[in-house]
């Protein structure tokens, strides 16, 4: 059976899904730009994210008020992976990395992480250790073809928009890229 999809006057977009007589609703926060999204999933998950170091992902939808909003969560994947379900109406994902480690990119997207995004044809966001929010805007008439050849992030590093977020995102204090100072922490003046 279909879910069915109704937005309240506050902006809470409810689905409900119908189920041997049960309904089971959730209610997603919308915001004003797909950005806003990324970075409420950011605070809301990077320190869960870290603390479990677990990967954490979901998939990003524009709603028809034209305003977006991130759906259910995954963690299935552990330390270095998350399945984010491919669904037609999502515009986008996001997945954190988790805590910090020495032998990993944690904060830019992987290649499979961008393999991910071309194959479903979307863009994506990555939350890294240090409190990074990086985007990836997927153009369908680029030429992706040389994919398979890329070996770390620095080979595609032109397609990446690193640190897009203002905003003060969770993050791991052992992660050389973290910043020095923010209000999750105690600081100096």
């Amino acid at each position: 059976m279909e879910p069915k999809t109704s937005i309240n006057k506050r902006g809470y977009i409810y689905i409900t899904f119908f189920i041997c007589s049960l309904s089971y609703s959730q209610s997603f926060t919308t915001h004003s730009t797909i950005k806003e999204a990324a970075e409420n999933f950011a605070q809301n998950y990077n320190q869960d994210s870290i603390d479990n170091n677990q990967e954490i992902g979901a998939n990003i939808y524009q709603d028809t008020n034209g305003d977006y909003y991130y759906g259910q969560t995954y963690n299935d994947g552990g330390a270095a992976t998350v399945t984010i379900p491919s669904n037609p109406n999502a515009i986008a994902d996001i997945h954190t990395h988790g805590a910090y480690d020495p032998d990993y990119y944690n904060n830019t997207f992987s290649r499979g992480d961008l393999r991910d995004n071309i194959n479903k044809g979307i863009d994506g966001f990555v939350v890294g250790s240090g409190g990074q929010l990086d985007y990836f805007d997927y153009d369908p008439t680029a030429d992706y073809s040389d994919a398979d050849d890329w070996e770390s992030p620095y080979d595609f590093d032109d397609l990446i928009d690193d640190d897009i977020s203002d905003e003060d995102i969770p993050y791991d204090s052992n992660d050389p890229d973290a910043p020095e100072c923010t209000e999750y922490d105690e600081c100096d003046d």
